[in-house]
């Protein structure tokens, strides 16, 4: 049987259904300190705990795959808040402009203009459905 592990790369459109997705399987989550929680963490994980290597190609690759690692999770334990639990991290923590966060809000942008782009083929194929519909006239002769 498969584990359905969002950070073991499997990209296959994982379910939930064989393992409960737990957050801190994502390679930048990690429990939070006692020390940040006495001063005032309101959530006992950190959710961007990132060291960048300098290399900013790598890094911004590293960025890219923990997007993937963190919209596949999104989606499967159906939780879209966690990016925003993300992005605090990424501000309140002063990572700041590193390759990898460049690479990781880089591929959240390319993913929503993905979905954009569909919503906009979906309205147009709803507008040229609800175009070409014919309303029958009652009583007509056949």
């Amino acid at each position: 049987m498969t584990t359905n592990n969002p950070a073991s790369g499997n990209d296959l459109g994982l379910t939930g259904e064989d393992k409960q997705l737990d957050i801190t399987d994502l390679p930048f989550v990690r429990g939070a300190t006692k020390a940040e929680m006495k001063a005032g963490r309101k959530f006992p994980r950190v959710f961007w705990s990132v060291t960048p290597s300098g290399d900013h190609e790598a890094d911004c690759k590293l960025g890219d795959e923990y997007a993937r690692q963190a919209l596949d999770y999104i989606t499967d334990a159906k939780t879209p808040y966690v990016l925003a639990w993300v992005v605090e991290d990424m501000i309140a923590l002063g990572n700041k402009s590193s390759g990898v966060e460049l690479g990781f809000m880089s591929h959240v942008a390319r993913r929503a203009m993905v979905g954009v782009v569909m919503d906009r083929l979906i309205a147009k194929d709803k507008a040229k459905a609800e175009r070409n519909v014919s309303i029958p006239i009652i009583g007509t002769a056949r």
